[in-house]
């Protein structure tokens, strides 16, 4: 389609679609329509039209013999005014002729015209089909820029020869594909590296004011850019038309851009991710890209490494699609997962050592991949659901409570690790029940419990965190254990001394040592010498076992105990500071 005047607004402006059979067989029943836009009015066509729909024309062209010579039909048409069209707007035709017979080129059956609409104009111009912005999917199907060089005589006199000399950029533009179109007169041509000069002699061209319609003239030609140029390159070029022997007028520059393609995304990695996640996107057109997002929130940052790479760290995120934006379009694709951060609300105990289960409560603990106390690793965990972690401590340090997920990681302050006791020496390494053993160490402070061969001790101090003083009780031969907060430590090597015997009913009966009453039943009262030490009082059975250990004061001089527990039978009451022992026979009995 080649325009014969400017597309000016308010004016009449005429079109002219040319076509011709290029083939080797007839094409019958032809139809050609032309779509016009609705900023264009159509007033009247030659010939005339066959039907109107809308805004498209139709003519019923019958059959079209090969090579039987070009064809035009002239569409009429005027252009509307502001606001409905205004200077500048670009508006779209399209011609298109079908047929019924297979076609081996159905490309070229089909033709799109972009024009500018103009106001106050210059009547020699040159012009490009696309007006200035050739889609980079057309540059790719190697599709034509057609071009049209109008010119009028605006003299006083008659011009006899013109002749236009056009230089087109042959680094960019391919000259093997250039070919006429159309021209308004008879002309010669020639083509010498990238410059074209068209000849028109004896044009007899009239001036305007004595034949303005016969004044005006046009050449139209096609060419194709060149294959591999980047989306964004352009061309341009001024041609300058020669009447008689004046100097040139020049044309405007007719300029036209190869859009460049919109970005493409083949892929991103991983697939999913939480708030941090850095995301690296493959594709292609990605240069000038400036809006990254994950389910529609932007990207916190990212970078484009490349036109075919981005990396980009996930922000506040949301499941969908991944899209990238440049200067020349937004693309996506779907399947991003975001996993939202874990957060932790509570955990218990708040403190503990090596070995001690801590429960972690809180939410987002799926696929959990660590857990950290003060910094250290826990020694195993077990994700229980979503909202539970159960937690070993090891060699940890006090600080937070870490949990890291793929979703990211969250820390709550406040745990405190308690290193694990330790028994560097313990003395006497050997006793009796009711002796007192000094155990010596570190993180002694907190202890909860002491044994002595595996039996607690009747009593113990902790004196600080390097000391404990305690009572052996009805003990047994074998390990000091120490037990704090943080852990369990023994150590080998104590014999506990077992009475085996003690004197019988009025042997040894001290008279330092008294009891009231005996018999007795329930509650009764030893009455024993003062001690500035620790001194203990055992109850002993007839078989040497010790049944009872009490603890007394020091300085004290009575002891209530209660034999409430004891069967009814004969026992021993023994009194020992650890320097001496005193011994009285005891009788319990039942009401």
């Amino acid at each position: 389609m080649i325009p014969l005047g400017p597309s000016r607004l308010g004016a009449t402006v005429t079109y002219m679609v040319v076509y011709m059979n290029v083939g080797t067989e007839p094409l019958t029943n032809a139809i050609l329509s032309f779509k016009k836009s609705n900023k264009i009015n159509f007033v009247n066509a030659v010939p005339a039209q066959s039907n109107v729909i809308q805004d498209t024309i139709y003519w019923n062209l019958g059959t079209i013999q090969p090579f039987e010579g070009i064809k035009t039909v002239l569409v009429n048409c005027s252009v509307k005014i502001p606001p409905v069209a205004n200077i500048n707007d670009i508006v779209q035709f399209i011609s298109n002729i079908s047929v019924t017979e297979a076609d081996h080129t159905p490309a070229n059956n089909c033709d799109t015209t972009l024009i500018r609409l103009q106001s106050s104009f210059d009547p020699n111009d040159k012009n490009e089909s696309y007006a200035g912005q050739m889609p980079f999917a057309d540059y790719l199907q190697g599709k034509e820029l057609n071009y049209v060089i109008r010119f009028q005589n605006t003299g006083n006199d008659t011009a006899f020869n013109v002749v236009i000399r056009d230089t087109l950029d042959a680094s960019r533009l391919d000259f093997s594909s250039l070919r006429m179109i159309n021209a308004s007169h008879s002309y010669q041509v020639q083509v010498d590296q990238g410059k074209i000069k068209w000849t028109f002699n004896n044009i007899n061209l009239p001036d305007s004011n004595v034949n303005k319609p016969g004044s005006k003239g046009f050449i139209s030609f096609a060419i194709k850019p060149k294959a591999g140029l980047p989306g964004g390159d352009s061309f341009m070029n001024t041609a300058s038309i020669y009447f008689d022997f004046n100097l040139p007028v020049r044309t405007n520059t007719a300029s036209t851009l190869i859009i460049p393609p919109p970005p493409v995304i083949t892929s991103f990695t991983p697939f999913s991710g939480g708030t941090g996640t850095s995301v690296i996107i493959t594709g292609s057109n990605f240069t000038g890209a400036n809006t990254v997002s994950f389910g529609g929130t932007s990207a916190s940052s990212f970078t484009v490494n490349s036109s075919t790479n981005i990396t980009a760290i996930v922000g506040a995120g949301a499941s969908g699609s991944v899209a990238v934006t440049t200067p020349n379009g937004t693309v996506s694709m779907a399947g991003f997962v975001f996993i939202p951060a874990p957060v932790i609300s509570s955990f218990t105990p708040a403190s503990g050592g090596t070995g001690v289960v801590v429960t972690i409560t809180g939410s987002n603990f799926t696929g959990a991949t660590a857990v950290r106390f003060g910094g250290t690793s826990a020694s195993s965990f077990t994700v229980v659901n979503a909202t539970t972690i159960t937690a070993i401590v090891a060699a940890g340090a006090t600080g937070n409570v870490t949990v890291v997920t793929p979703g990211g990681t969250t820390n709550l302050a406040g745990f405190v690790y308690v290193s694990p006791p330790a028994i560097t020496s313990f003395t006497p390494p050997n006793g009796p029940t009711g002796t007192i053993v000094t155990i010596n160490g570190t993180n002694f402070t907190g202890a909860t419990a002491i044994s002595f061969g595996g039996v607690a001790a009747a009593s113990f101090i902790t004196v600080n965190a390097t000391t404990i003083t305690a009572v052996v009780g009805a003990g047994a031969s074998g390990d000091v254990s120490v037990t704090t907060p943080g852990g369990t430590i023994t150590s080998p090597g104590f014999i506990f001394n077992v009475v085996t015997a003690v004197g019988g009913p009025g042997n040894s009966n001290s008279p330092e040592l008294l009891i009231n009453p005996n018999p007795g039943s329930d509650i009764i009262i030893a009455t024993h010498p003062s001690s500035n030490k620790q001194s203990f009082i055992r109850i002993i059975d007839m078989k040497g076992r010790t049944l009872l250990v009490k603890t007394v004061t020091r300085g004290q001089t009575t002891s209530t105990i209660d034999v409430s527990t004891l069967a009814q039978g004969l026992y021993h009451l023994v009194w020992t500071d650890g320097i001496r022992e005193l011994q009285r026979s005891l009788m319990v009995g039942r009401k």
